[in-house]
């Protein structure tokens, strides 16, 4: 799992129950005519508990490390569904590798990544948000969504005296 720092969970998610989620998930799947089903539950439910981002593999791990049986083809299966919903969020970082985040009542935020050790730190700046938003004006473009990623070296790494080239 990658590292990260990441607010507190009943701060990131404000009033966000996981009755809140289930209910929304379940809406999202009956539009869908699809089922809700005990496997998609017990994704949503292990998803709604991590406060990292993840990968498929990670919650894979994780579910089987809790005696929990779903199949991997699920998951993946899941957490479509699940970003279909917007409960979580696809993203990749420096690897390559499609991650997850839950979103869910939980505000747009960018991301520094740590190029030595992976740590992820959100923020939200409203300077940056402002100007992404000047410059759309500017060229006529309307925003649908957008993910601001600044990669470089943490204090820690640095203090470390990593290798920054």
């Amino acid at each position: 799992m990658l590292k990260k720092t990441r607010s507190a969970p009943e701060t990131r998610r404000g009033k966000i129950s996981l009755d809140d989620c289930v209910a929304a998930f379940d809406d999202y799947l009956r539009r869908k005519d699809l089922r809700v089903t005990a496997p998609r539950r017990t994704v949503l439910e292990k998803v709604y508990a991590i406060h990292d981002h993840f990968d498929a593999d990670d919650l894979l791990v994780e579910l089987r490390r809790k005696g929990l049986r779903v199949s991997r083809a699920t998951i993946y299966r899941t957490l479509e569904l699940m970003d279909g919903a917007g409960l979580v969020k696809k993203t990749s970082f420096t690897d390559n590798k499609v991650y997850y985040e839950f979103a869910y009542g939980h505000g747009h935020h960018d991301h520094l990544i740590c190029k030595a050790c992976g740590k992820i730190v959100e923020f939200k700046d409203e300077v940056i948000e402002a100007r992404q938003e000047s410059v759309c004006r500017r060229f006529g473009f309307a925003i649908a969504c957008h993910s601001h990623k600044i990669y470089g070296f943490c204090p820690a790494c640095r203090r470390k005296g990593v290798d920054m080239s």
